[in-house]
């Protein structure tokens, strides 16, 4: 991936995504890692309410748990051919990479000497999910892919107070991960194992 661009892809990755199952959720439940405000993800809608909590709060840690260890996010092509890069994807590590510096909110300085504002915080305007929850055969060789189309309306503020504006469709690939004891009995445990980005247009330099 070419480095110089990492904070243009941080800020895109950080508007596009979230949402999900519901922007937001009242039930504040510990999960089986003792982090508080997060959802036992039992279902796909579980799953991606932790996403957007960690997104909104810009925890790294909490983020990291919501994804899969096989997880791919895929750029548009038209931002593959702007920005140069390399390949059309980011792996489960190049994301965590991009979203370390998004959390970090420090400032970025490009390869070329430009400077990039720090993230001060990431607001969902809009997000809801527009099509079932249906299997999504053969995604990485797997079976048991589940995927869901949201549409979104994010926006990313920086620190120096300009505020960029995400909008379109994503969509999302889910997955259970083995079992977790719960009240009830065992549930499935999902990760996020795919995100392709849809939104409208391209990024700007």
């Amino acid at each position: 991936m070419n480095t110089r661009n990492i904070l243009q892809i941080a800020a895109m990755v950080a508007g596009i995504l979230l949402l999900l199952g519901g922007c937001s959720s009242k039930q504040e439940i510990v999960t089986p890692e003792g982090r508080s405000g997060y959802l036992l993800p039992g279902s796909p809608d579980k799953l991606m309410a932790n996403f957007v909590t960690a997104y909104g709060s810009m925890d790294l840690e909490g983020y990291a748990q919501v994804l899969h260890e096989d997880f791919v996010f895929t750029f548009q092509l038209c931002d593959v051919q702007k920005l140069g890069l390399l390949e059309d994807h980011l792996t489960r590590q190049e994301e965590l990479a991009v979203a370390a510096n998004m959390f970090s909110r420090a400032e970025v300085t490009k390869d070329d000497g430009r400077k990039v504002p720090g993230i001060h915080f990431i607001e969902f305007l809009y997000c809801e999910r527009v099509s079932a929850w249906e299997a999504a055969a053969g995604f990485k060789d797997r079976d048991e892919v589940l995927g869901a189309t949201y549409d979104m309306v994010v926006e990313i503020t920086q620190m120096t107070g300009s505020v960029i504006t995400i909008q379109g469709r994503s969509v999302f690939y889910v997955t259970g991960a083995g079992t977790v004891d719960t009240a009830t009995g065992g549930a499935p445990y999902y990760h996020l194992i795919g995100w392709v980005d849809l939104t409208e247009g391209c990024m700007s330099d």
